[in-house]
C-alpha cells in the first residue's frame, strides 16, 4: 500500500528538505541504471540529441529548445507521451539532473543510453506550461500532498529547474 503523504499544512521552508531528498535519492537511483555508449553522435551538452527508439520500431528524435529550455529527451519523451512504448532512450550527453529526476519517476531510467560525459550541469530547463501540474504530481508523488503541489507550484517548479536542491 502507498503511504500518503501528511496533509497537515507544511510551508514552503519545511517542504524544500522533503523535495531536495527525494529528488536526490532520484537522480542517484538513476545514474547505477544508465549505460554509456561511445557510438552515439551528437552535439554535447547545451546542444544535445537525443533519439528514442519506440517497441513498434518508430525512432522519435528530440533536440534542445533554447527558447524553452526543453531538452531534447524531453522533447522525445513528450513526443512519445506513453512510458509502454519506449524501447531505449540515446541521449548524446549524460541527462542533467532533472532530466535525470524525470526518467526516473516514469521508470524509465535503465532505458537510458548515453555518450560518456563529466558534466551534470546542463543549461537552463524548461517544461511545457500546459502539463507542469502533471510533472510536479510525478515529482511529488508520496512526499506532498496534492493541496501543498496546488499551493506551492510555482515554488516547486522554480526549486526543481533552478537546481536549488543541488543533487
Amino acid at each position: 500500500m502507498d503511504r500518503q503523504p501528511r496533509t497537515r499544512n507544511r510551508s514552503w521552508d519545511a517542504l524544500q528538505p522533503v523535495l531536495t531528498n527525494r529528488w536526490s535519492s532520484l537522480f542517484s537511483a538513476a545514474l547505477e541504471k544508465w549505460k554509456e555508449d561511445q557510438s552515439l553522435v551528437g552535439q554535447g551538452e547545451g546542444n544535445c540529441s537525443a533519439k528514442i527508439d519506440t517497441k513498434s520500431g518508430v525512432e522519435v528524435v528530440g533536440c534542445f529548445h533554447a527558447d524553452t529550455g526543453i531538452h531534447a529527451e524531453i522533447d522525445a519523451w513528450l513526443k512519445v507521451g506513453d512510458t509502454s512504448k519506449v524501447k531505449k532512450i540515446n541521449i548524446s550527453s549524460a541527462p542533467c539532473p532533472r532530466c535525470a529526476v524525470v526518467f526516473e519517476c516514469l521508470g524509465l531510467s535503465a532505458k537510458v543510453y548515453h555518450r560518456p560525459s563529466s558534466s551534470r550541469g546542463g543549461p537552463s530547463w524548461g517544461y511545457p506550461e500546459a502539463q507542469r501540474v502533471e510533472l510536479l504530481t510525478l515529482l511529488c508523488a508520496g512526499v506532498l500532498s496534492g493541496s501543498e503541489i496546488d499551493k506551492y507550484q510555482d515554488q516547486i517548479y522554480n526549486y526543481f529547474v533552478g537546481l536549488a536542491w543541488k543533487p
